[in-house]
Order: C-alpha cells, then sequence, then structure tokens
C-alpha cells in the first residue's frame, strides 16, 4: 500500500460504524473550528470559500468549538454552513492493509472502498474487503444487506473502483467461493438477466 499522507479532505460524522456518515454544518463561522476534529486548529484552516452555496442536506452542525453535534437541516439557505472540502494543518495518512489480509485464510477487514452501485441491491451497506486468490482481482468487496444477504464485488486495490461480477456459464453461484461458500448453498437473486450494461471482472467456472 501507498505510504502518501493527504492534507485535503471532506470531514463527516457518524453514529457508529455502520451508520451514514453525514456533512458537518456551521452556525457562527465557516467551520474552521471542525479541524478539531483531526487534532487541527482555526488559525490553520484554509477553507475553499463556497460554504454559503451548498445545497439543502441533513448534517450534523453546531455553533461553536467543543460543543456537542446535533442532527439537523443545514446549508441550503438553512443559516448553517458546509464545505466541500478542509485542509487543517493536518496530513491524513492513507491507511494500512492488515497484515492478516496476507495470512492464509486472510482475514476481513472493514474498509469502505469504492463500489459500483450501477446494479446493487445492498447500498448502503457496510463494507468488508479480503483478498482472493486471483492475480486478475486480488481484492473481494462484500457489501451486507443483511445478516445472510450480500453483494460482492472485486477490484484490482484497496484505491480502485470494485466491479460488478459476471458469469458466462450460470446464474452466479459459483461466485460464492470468494466468500468460502459453495454453488450447492447459494441463493442468488432471479433477476441476474436483467442487469444494465456494466463494466465487470467475469468468470465461466469456478476453477483458477
Amino acid at each position: 500500500m501507498t505510504s502518501s499522507k493527504y492534507d485535503r479532505y471532506q470531514l463527516f460524522l457518524g453514529m457508529d460504524l455502520t451508520d451514514t456518515f453525514l456533512n458537518i454544518g456551521d452556525g457562527s463561522g465557516e467551520g474552521a473550528d471542525h479541524c478539531e476534529l483531526v487534532g487541527g486548529l482555526e488559525v490553520n484552516a484554509v477553507l475553499p470559500g463556497t460554504y454559503m452555496s451548498a445545497p439543502a442536506l441533513t448534517g450534523y452542525a453546531r455553533h461553536n468549538a467543543g460543543e456537542e453535534f446535533n442532527v439537523r437541516a443545514i446549508a441550503g439557505g438553512s443559516g448553517w454552513y458546509s464545505n466541500p472540502w478542509y485542509e487543517c494543518g493536518v496530513k491524513i495518512p492513507w491507511p494500512h492493509e492488515p497484515a492478516c489480509m496476507s495470512a492464509t485464510p486472510p482475514c476481513w477487514y472493514a474498509y469502505n472502498v469504492s463500489v459500483d452501485n450501477s446494479f446493487n441491491g445492498c447500498t448502503g451497506g457496510q463494507i468488508l474487503v479480503k483478498r482472493t486468490e486471483y492475480t486478475s482481482a486480488p481484492y473481494l468487496a462484500v457489501q451486507l444487506c443483511s445478516s445472510t444477504r450480500y453483494k460482492l464485488f472485486l477490484g484490482s486495490s484497496l484505491g480502485a473502483s470494485f466491479m460488478n461480477i459476471g458469469d458466462g456459464n450460470g446464474s452466479g453461484q459459483d461466485h460464492c467461493e470468494l466468500v468460502g461458500g459453495s454453488e450447492a448453498s447459494a441463493t442468488v437473486a432471479g433477476d441476474y438477466m436483467n442487469s444494465p450494461s456494466a463494466s465487470g471482472t467475469y468468470m465461466y467456472t469456478s476453477d483458477m
């Protein structure tokens, strides 16, 4: 993985790791005090200057540094201003892949990779990733719908956009081997022939 660090980023807040993270609004300024969330100082904040032009959003808001945040309507003329990015004088490191992902068997890792949502019945669910045994698609991403149902994607790296998976010799039951399952126990959606056109990774059999 790269060791790059980033000095410009967007900030979001959430109630827990499976929650939808929301934008942040400021009721008494441009949002410079939000830099304290990453360990920065207001005096070092660089902001885009477009805080008054954000569309109407639901987000976390407060007036001053140190106050608790509350969920409410922000931006869009509400008087609570929101920014599209921040520079806080604090560099954010790219996350490191845990060593267990290269172990045998590899571990699952909670990481919010980018996935193709063009045919995704689990949009918004928590995403977990693990390594595969395929050199052409070394990473698998699973987005959870429920405790028994999920969507599978493949990607070339954790920083890549993860793509849908196609089957040229069936309806996709053999893809269950990617999560340690079997074709015999697979339950797949019956609308696999109705998916829109998409770029993706494909396989004809479960043989490597």
